[in-house]
């Protein structure tokens, strides 16, 4: 039984403003995420607790939610800047004094 996918707000923005060809492109790979949500790479670092998936240029970031069988869509962008927006968007960690 295939995952459901969400959009964080952010990420269904982004891909409702994405030209019709790109979205359809985007639709495909999500579908495949879907079906095998481990298909994507692991980050690493700061950004470890997400997965990215490729497809053509472009690269979504998502996270799993492996009892409520939901895939989490956090941002879909060109690869030369999505992990930077990513970035952006996590709240940075609080230092401890």
């Amino acid at each position: 039984m295939p995952y459901r996918v969400r959009f964080t707000d952010t990420a269904g923005r982004i891909v409702a403003n994405f030209h019709p060809e790109l979205k359809k492109i985007t639709r495909i790979a999500l579908q495949e995420i879907a079906r095998n949500p481990y298909l994507g790479k692991e980050l690493q670092e700061e950004l470890g607790s997400y997965l990215s998936y490729r497809f053509k240029r472009y690269r979504a970031v998502y996270t799993v939610d492996e009892k409520a069988k939901i895939i989490v869509i956090h941002l879909v962008g060109h690869r030369r800047n999505v992990y930077e927006l990513l970035e952006k968007l996590i709240p940075a960690p609080e230092i401890e004094k």
